[in-house]
């Protein structure tokens, strides 16, 4: 009971929304039993509420190959999309190959977020039995958000909200954040990396993905193909007509 109420009082002070969801703040004091403060919060960062409809996940297979992730815009140009998760924890992130959408929480970066995401790393390299999940997602954001073409991109989608003031910074945070993450084959986000790899370098998704971005961008594009394409039927009907006609004479 005792340890139930610091987890109460750590929660308060730095997770106000979890504390004044009182469902929500029984879930967790419920589940998670931190043996620091710091690890309070940061289990706090990737608790799952039942509440937030996360579909779950299937267990995946062990991983036996890695694949280095490419930023955001490398992967639209490759045909994927960006959705966000209805779980506001870290290690929602979730790629559906069948229709290429990578699913990713909302993260809102502001002057804090350094200190609080480095601080939760050393805690993970300090503490063995910890888990890897925070260097994990910084591995990862690392290499989604390589400019502020990317930044852009998630921003657009609904997945960040930069409070740093321009996306260069936005995404030199990440970059300098993951200098001294090491996180073996990709850690508990490696196998969304190995699937969308392979993802893209699947030809078709590829052909599908510049036929969209070459011909589909904007309105006009796709008349002028929807036009051309009924050109085209017309041509080849009335050469077929004129074939059967040629025949009958």
């Amino acid at each position: 009971e005792a340890e139930r109420e610091i987890t109460e009082l750590v929660v308060k002070f730095f997770v106000p929304s979890i504390y004044e969801d009182k469902t929500g703040l029984k879930e967790f004091t419920q589940a998670i039993h931190g043996f620091h403060a710091l690890d309070i919060y940061r289990r706090s960062r990737l608790f799952m509420f039942s509440k937030s409809n996360q579909p779950l996940r299937s267990p995946r297979p062990p991983i036996t190959d890695f694949a280095l992730m490419r930023s955001a815009t490398r992967l639209h140009e490759a045909g994927i999309t960006f959705q966000q998760s209805p779980s506001t924890a870290l290690t929602a992130i979730d790629f559906k190959p069948r229709c290429g959408i990578l699913t990713l929480p909302c993260i809102t970066v502001d002057d804090t977020t350094q200190y609080e995401f480095l601080n939760m790393v050393a805690l993970e390299h300090l503490h063995a039995g910890c888990g890897s999940e925070i260097s994990s997602y910084l591995a990862f954001m690392d290499a989604l958000v390589d400019s502020a073409e990317d930044v852009q991109l998630l921003h657009k989608n609904g997945l960040v909200n930069n409070g740093l003031g321009s996306d260069d910074d936005f995404a030199r945070l990440f970059n300098s954040m993951s200098r001294e993450v090491i996180v073996d084959q990709g850690g508990s986000l490696g196998s969304v990396q190995v699937s969308v790899e392979k993802y893209c370098r699947k030809r078709w998704n590829n052909w599908k993905a510049n036929l969209v971005h070459t011909y589909f961008r904007n309105p006009w594009s796709c008349i002028s193909v929807i036009a051309a394409a009924f050109v085209i039927l017309l041509t080849i009907l009335s050469t077929v007509i004129s074939i059967f006609q040629w025949k009958n004479v």
